[in-house]
């Protein structure tokens, strides 16, 4: 081919680019539950709204998409936290993951051991209620598809990530393969067209969040709580008795925003295993 070569567009000199000091290497982890993480995600995303509080209807469109991107974010790393944090303490979960495969560089690298979980998940994406559903099965071995509430609300979170496809990659356009998968009859006639999302949507895209960030940790919960009576790897008698170990794992999954008892739901629970499967069933076995 031949040499020539012509500047259509003038190219600016810059140092060299580096990541080293981009991040924050003073940041301690949140103690706090995952779901209480993504609440206060969730309000500081919301923060950024608060200039326009006076005159809502000029919110720009560029920082609804930017809270969209954040809300899923949001959302992902609930999913992550959650995963890695019930992976800690149920014998069970921690048992389905025994045979994974960690990078060497994760296993030597990591300074605090209880975020080593995280590893597994390096190459795993939850931007769709699939991708979501399939992971809790994998790591945890727990189904979602016995959950109508979880089901409706994993099929509205995928149309909310298409939305994202759509602002990631696309810079808001609508492509002909987010527009099948939201339904092509109702969204041919906006492909190659712009998405808007004034606040009354994103107040909507917000609640599917919400929605499914609560139905995936009442979910776990229910099933992990109860998988340690029937496999018997926690012992259950008495609250007095098994009052820490219990508080160990409603801790994965207490929502500040909802004060528990933790004696009420203990003896709740306990209640609902001997009715489902006889007082006898947890005493230890000859």
């Amino acid at each position: 081919m031949g040499s020539f070569t012509y500047t259509l567009s003038q190219f600016t000199q810059f140092n060299r680019f580096t990541t080293e000091g981009l991040f924050d290497d003073n940041y301690v982890h949140s103690n706090k539950s995952a779901i209480d993480d993504f609440v206060d995600k969730r309000t500081e995303l919301f923060k950024l709204i608060w200039p326009y509080r006076e005159n809502i209807a000029n919110l720009p469109g560029e920082l609804t998409k930017m809270i969209l991107l954040g809300c899923i974010s949001a959302v992902e790393s609930y999913i992550r936290k959650i995963i890695r944090s019930i992976i800690i303490v149920d014998h069970a979960s921690k048992k389905c993951c025994e045979e994974r495969t960690l990078k060497y560089g994760a296993v030597v690298a990591h300074k605090d051991k209880s975020m080593l979980p995280e590893a597994l998940f390096e190459n795993i994406s939850f931007t769709s209620g699939k991708h979501i559903k399939e992971t809790i099965s994998s790591f945890l071995n727990v189904k979602c598809d016995n959950n109508q509430n979880l089901s409706m609300v994993l099929m509205e979170y995928s149309s909310v990530c298409e939305l994202r496809h759509c602002v990631v990659h696309r810079f808001g356009l609508l492509g002909s393969s987010n527009a099948i998968r939201l339904g092509l009859s109702e969204h041919v006639k906006y492909i190659e067209k712009p998405i808007q999302i004034d606040f009354d949507r994103l107040n909507g895209i917000v609640q599917i969040c919400n929605n499914l960030v609560k139905a995936v940790n009442s979910h776990l919960f229910a099933e992990i709580i109860e998988r340690t009576f029937v496999e018997r790897t926690e012992s259950w008698s008495n609250y007095r008795k098994d009052k820490k170990t219990f508080k160990k794992y409603l801790d994965i999954f207490i929502d500040s925003t909802n004060p528990l008892d933790y004696r009420m739901v203990y003896n709740e629970f306990l209640n609902c295993m001997h009715s489902k499967h006889g007082a006898e069933y947890q005493k230890p076995l000859n």
